[in-house]
């Protein structure tokens, strides 16, 4: 009998060590459930519209489907157009749900926090063909951007990450013409000496989508 208590035991002690694991490992494998584009704490999706990553409070992503649901009811009978007194959201260009003017103004700002809202941007990989470089003369160095695949006739703003301790840095921003390229451009002049990182990660925003993407790196701040 005592044989059977201590196999008992035995077998009782290493369920307890294989849930402890499990338990202690669980966090790390939920930390990013949803990949490059999982939100820091306390956002979620947009979800405006299908494939709609932008992160936003709760609050708004039950704001966008409402918005959603009474589109059809603000359009003009017959046509894409809004009814007056309302506009067209604009999440995307494609974006023609009719709403009132604030929630064009909300959606451009959503847009513009889209990297900023995410839980590890430097974790993105390059999905649009974006990217940042390093030039300098005998005074400063300039962070420059070149890039297509953008939307047209739209602002594409550069963040830098690890420049600022705990947070992104906005560098500035190019602007696309009617085929939604740009470039190159320098978009921020950093004279020495300066104390920054030797070399930085930059993610690239499109403003009139909201799509984040890794945009290279740069050295301008080494100096």
């Amino acid at each position: 009998m005592d044989g059977w208590r201590r196999i008992a035991c035995l077998v009782l002690a290493a369920l307890a060590m294989a849930v402890g694991v499990t338990a202690l490992a669980a966090p790390q494998a939920q930390a990013q459930p949803f990949g490059a584009h999982t939100c820091a704490s306390g956002f979620v999706w947009r979800e405006a519209f299908a494939g709609d990553l932008v992160c936003v409070t709760p609050q708004a992503r039950t704001t966008a489907r409402n918005e959603n649901a009474a589109g059809p009811a603000n359009t003009a009978p017959g046509s894409q157009f809004c009814r007056s007194g309302f506009v067209w959201r604009e999440a995307r260009p494609s974006d023609l749900v009719c709403v009132v003017p604030a929630a064009r103004s909300r959606v451009y700002t959503e847009n513009y926090n889209a990297a900023v809202n995410l839980a590890n941007p430097a974790g993105l990989g390059r999905t649009l063909p974006v990217s940042v470089g390093t030039r300098s003369d005998s005074l400063q160095r300039y962070i420059t951007a070149s890039g297509s695949g953008v939307s047209a006739s739209g602002r594409v703003d550069f963040w830098g990450i690890g420049l600022v301790p705990g947070r992104l840095a906005w560098l500035g921003s190019a602007t696309s013409n009617g085929s939604g390229a740009f470039g190159p451009v320098d978009i921020r002049s950093v004279r020495c000496p300066v104390d920054g990182p030797d070399s930085m990660a930059v993610v690239a925003v499109d403003q009139r989508t909201g799509r984040v993407t890794a945009a290279g790196s740069t050295w301008a701040y080494s100096c």
